[in-house]
């Protein structure tokens, strides 16, 4: 459980409980999903009062990756000086994705969210899945034209990093999600994917939409920064 920002309530309202006491309570919520690390507004509307133990309740979707996560919401009544209290279950983990999705060509994207939803779900075979699936979409996309595809992602994977095109750290890269991926699509009652593996092929397959799509335009942005600056290309900073 995690204590979250008092400014994270977008709008309030009041409610009575123990058939006295008017308190303040949040009816939305705009906070980043502990799944997915998007930012989305979660809806208080069925919150639940719990008088006993003087907090307020509720379990509701991320209106991203469906992954449901709990809030609860001290009661502290409205004449109070004092703001009430608000956790947040479960808690942020210390990852969060990092890749802009819209620079990620949509089919990938729809492929990738699928893998973000899984997680929220705890389907950790088809998050490993969907990963294995946004990486041979990835290798389709950066293919070099005119070159035969061999018919292995294993194969891919070789042929690209024999080529340059993938360093040695991403070619590494690919080849564990692939594995991850293979170890998903078939049953085995020794190899069964779980959370460990299921989080750690997200991150990998993030950094790596991250790497083949969304640097190479940070790297254009920041050209376009430096050159409103009149250092590109001045022979006064080759140094």
């Amino acid at each position: 459980m995690q204590k979250i920002p008092y400014d994270a309530t977008r709008n309030w309202s009041t409610a009575v409980v123990h058939g006295r006491v008017t308190i303040t309570r949040p009816t939305s919520i705009k906070i980043r999903c502990p799944h997915c690390g998007t930012i989305g507004a979660f809806s208080g509307n069925d919150a639940t009062l719990k008088p006993e133990i003087d907090f307020i309740f509720w379990r509701t979707p991320c209106p991203n990756c469906n992954g449901h996560v709990r809030f609860f919401i001290e009661c502290v009544p409205v004449e109070s000086d004092r703001r009430a209290d608000i956790y947040m279950h479960p808690a942020h983990s210390e990852w969060t994705r990092q890749t802009d999705l819209s620079r990620v060509p949509p089919r990938l994207s729809t492929i990738f969210t699928e893998a973000l939803e899984a997680q929220g779900a705890k389907l950790w075979r088809s998050a490993c899945s969907s990963c294995r699936t946004t990486l041979e979409g990835v290798l389709k996309e950066i293919w070099p034209s005119g070159v035969v595809q061999p018919g292995t992602l294993s194969r891919k994977i070789k042929t690209l990093g024999a080529s340059g095109i993938l360093p040695g750290p991403l070619a590494d890269l690919a080849n564990n999600v692939r594995t991850g991926g293979n170890i998903a699509a078939h049953l085995d009652d020794e190899r069964e994917p779980n959370e460990a593996v299921a989080r750690a092929m997200l991150r990998l397959t993030d950094y790596f939409l991250e790497y083949v799509f969304a640097l190479p335009q940070m790297v254009k942005d920041l050209d376009v920064e430096l050159s409103q600056l009149d250092l590109c290309g001045s022979d006064n900073f080759d140094t």
